[in-house]
């Protein structure tokens, strides 16, 4: 059985992103906005804020992959796999250019299969919604941290 997950609120309402196939299980999962009834918390986006950073659109769409690869792995029994072990599964990634994650997008499925021992595909399509909205008490509150590399 193939399990699909994508983000919910990143296509019009009640569509599944164009990538999605109809096989499957599918799962819409809310990553960023609370449209779906599968959230996952996270106050990454509060620790962004209160530290005024402004995280590159590219950083956004590795974030939302990692979230993605973080719920499908937890979330997705392996009792569920044919033996037990090697789940099926397909990640639908919303980005603002799909050019650049489609050259890489072989060696990423690559490098989650040796990883995990999972059978992975990621699918990248175009989404215009960017980052949730700045939240502007936290922006005033918060300072710019004195260092410039992690």
């Amino acid at each position: 059985m193939t399990y699909q997950l994508y983000p919910g609120g990143y296509t019009p309402k009640s569509q599944r992103p164009p990538t999605v196939q109809p096989d499957g299980k599918r799962f819409a999962v809310s990553l960023d906005y609370p449209d779906t009834a599968r959230q996952i918390s996270s106050n990454a986006w509060a620790a962004i804020d209160q530290n005024r950073l402004v995280p590159s659109p590219r950083a956004i769409e590795l974030y939302r992959l990692a979230l993605l690869v973080y719920t499908a792995y937890t979330r997705i029994p392996r009792r569920l796999a044919f033996n037990n072990w090697e789940r099926d599964l397909v990640l639908h990634v919303p980005v603002a250019e799909t050019e650049p994650w489609l050259k890489v997008r072989d060696l990423v499925s690559d490098l989650l299969s040796f990883v995990t021992g999972d059978h992975w595909r990621v699918e990248f399509f175009q989404s215009k919604r960017s980052r949730p909205p700045r939240q502007d008490k936290l922006w005033e509150k918060g300072s710019h941290p004195d260092k410039d590399t992690v």
